[in-house]
């Protein structure tokens, strides 16, 4: 920023001289018109007046330009004067604060050197307890050696103890392998059990419910037996009166009126139909019963085969 200011006041002080130089030069060009003056009032003064106000009207002109041109360069020279001044100012500030900030680092500094200078006192103090820890620790360290000495005896024994019992705790997982793998096939086959104890149960269910089905319709097979066989003795005693010898006389009668005749065959037809009949549905009772007795038995054989298989397993 001093080198920004320093450029300005040059730029400033070269401008004004220029600006002097100028005057100079116009000063001793009026001198030289004055002189020509002289010169033309000894010849023809009129028109030599004339040319020379003429002159001097330019020239006056030409000077008010330049002191236009004067002041205002010496207005603008100003306001750089006072921009510089200014900034100069400002830069002197800055200077300052920086002085100032710089001062506070050197303090800033200087406690922070002698913090360090404590810390390197301190460190030094450690240095020295642990020079002497260093030659404590020497001791122990050729003591722990013997020590050392002693326990690595020590170690090759019982590192000799430790294959021996690596030796047996290896026979001894095998051994646990074998028996968890008997208890897994163990397992697996209580499970299998369980499964065939479980279906065997639902069967023994199923048999028992179909047992007693086939018992419940075995009594109602024998009660139709029952009811077949006595409506068969009922037809019997109903055909009886004309199958005796002495329905003949009873019978005699009935050549003299042929349609009574008709309809007592077709009656004796009729029972002798109902008796085949029921005959058959008696035959088919039996040996559906048969049948079903037979299935009983069956089953009662299965139950207590699938009972004893339960038990057993």
């Amino acid at each position: 920023m001093l080198n920004e200011q320093s450029s300005e006041m040059e730029v400033y002080h070269g401008s004004e001289v220029q600006l002097q130089q100028k005057v100079i030069h116009y000063k001793s060009e009026l001198e030289k018109y004055k002189a020509l003056v002289e010169d033309y009032e000894k010849e023809d003064k009129y028109r030599r007046i004339k040319t020379l106000k003429a002159e001097r009207d330019q020239l006056r002109e030409e000077m008010e330009d330049q002191q236009q041109q004067f002041a205002e360069e010496e207005q603008r020279h100003s306001d750089e004067k006072n921009e510089v001044i200014s900034n100069m100012q400002e830069a002197n500030k800055n200077l300052a604060e920086n002085v100032q900030k710089l001062k506070t680092e050197q303090i800033h500094y200087q406690e922070s050197l002698q913090h360090t200078q404590e810390e390197n006192a301190s460190l030094q103090k450690q240095l020295n307890e642990m020079n002497t820890h260093h030659l404590a620790l020497q001791k122990t360290k050729e003591e722990l050696e013997k020590t050392n000495r002693t326990l690595m005896e020590e170690k090759q024994t019982l590192k000799m103890d430790v294959e021996a019992k690596e030796t047996l705790n290896d026979e001894l997982e095998s051994t646990i392998t074998d028996l968890t793998n008997q208890l897994d096939t163990y397992d697996r086959k209580q499970k299998k059990m369980e499964k065939v104890e479980h279906d065997l149960q639902n069967k023994i269910d199923a048999a028992t419910e179909e047992n007693k089905i086939y018992k419940e319709e075995i009594v109602h097979l024998r009660s139709l037996h029952e009811g077949v066989t006595e409506k068969i003795h009922e037809l019997k005693h109903d055909i009886t009166p004309f199958t005796n010898e002495d329905a003949g006389d009873d019978l005699s009668g009935t050549a003299e009126n042929p349609d009574v005749f008709k309809e007592v065959e077709q009656q004796i037809g009729q029972l002798i139909v109902k008796i085949n009949n029921y005959g058959e549905e008696l035959h088919k009772s039996d040996a559906l019963i048969h049948e079903l007795e037979v299935e009983i038995k069956q089953q009662t054989n299965d139950i207590k085969t699938l009972k004893e298989n339960l038990f057993s397993s």
